[in-house]
């Protein structure tokens, strides 16, 4: 049985976002307008990372997850198999629920499985690595996102999910690029792509769960080795460096026109590209 909704559940509570209600408000008009899932009832705001909204929302009395999404059909359905094989693995991925018509995204929004759980600890993330190289290693041939590119494909290609590197000043796209040179041609999977304390959560029935999938994609999977790792207040292992560095290229590179004051402040600690620009 699902208990009541609480606020550390599939997100935290929401954050001040100056010059964003408008767009929240706009929302939860169409989350109350559509039928596209049923008649949905808004319950209140979750803190969605900032480049999204997020509400929690019930249905029949049953709670739900809609977010507002940027992502194409295509993105979201590459997701199915993503999320089966983690589940395979032992994380808990939450679904996406289709509309009556068999859709996954209507009128830019989606709805997912809500979690009901607590955010994970150190113990609860240090069970989690085990289980994410049980998926990395699943999704080895697993094919590429639509609309994304990995890392090193950025070294010769412009936009990859949010980001566009032709949005950029030239300097901090140099910059993004030497540190994605330098991941080589380290191993590849799926990765979760944001796989921050707040995304990570142990279930009410004891699992581990994953949220927001949004950023996930075909890439190096030493950045979620070194993600998590960061999480758990870690340093990276020895030769961890070129990826923790490309992570936070990778960043910048997405948050730029989402959350610019952000991504500015990441880029001042990018190393400089190399004058000969190798």
């Amino acid at each position: 049985m699902v208990g009541t909704p609480e606020p550390s559940r599939n997100a935290p509570d929401v954050k001040d976002r100056p010059g964003e209600a408008a767009d929240a408000g706009d929302l939860v008009v169409r989350l109350e307008r559509s039928r596209a899932w049923g008649r949905l009832q808004v319950v209140r705001e979750l803190n969605g990372g900032f480049r999204n909204h997020v509400f929690l929302v019930e249905r029949e009395g049953r709670p739900l997850v809609a977010k507002s999404s940027r992502r194409s059909p295509a993105a979201l359905a590459w997701l199915t198999d993503v999320h089966r094989h983690a589940r395979s693995a032992g994380i808990d991925a939450p679904e996406l629920v289709p509309t009556l018509d068999g859709r996954l995204v209507d009128d830019g929004i989606t709805l997912e499985r809500f979690v009901a759980g607590r955010p994970a600890d150190a113990h609860g993330m240090a069970r989690l690595r085990s289980r994410l190289h049980a998926f990395h290693d699943a999704t080895r041939s697993v094919p590429q996102r639509p609309g994304f590119t990995s890392c090193t494909d950025l070294l010769h290609r412009d936009t990859s999910g949010d980001v566009d590197l032709r949005a950029m000043p030239d300097e901090v796209v140099r910059a993004c690029r030497a540190a994605w040179a330098r991941l080589g041609d380290s191993l590849a999977s799926v990765v979760h792509g944001d796989l921050n304390p707040s995304n990570i959560v142990e279930t009410d029935e004891g699992g581990i769960a994953l949220l927001d999938w949004d950023e996930a994609r075909v890439d190096a999977s030493l950045l979620d080795e070194v993600a998590l790792s960061l999480s758990l207040g870690a340093r990276p292992r020895p030769g961890w460096e070129p990826a923790e560095v490309a992570l936070k290229a990778w960043e910048v590179a997405a948050g730029w026109r989402l959350e610019p004051a952000y991504a500015r402040r990441m880029a001042a600690h990018l190393p400089p590209a190399p004058a000969d620009g190798t």
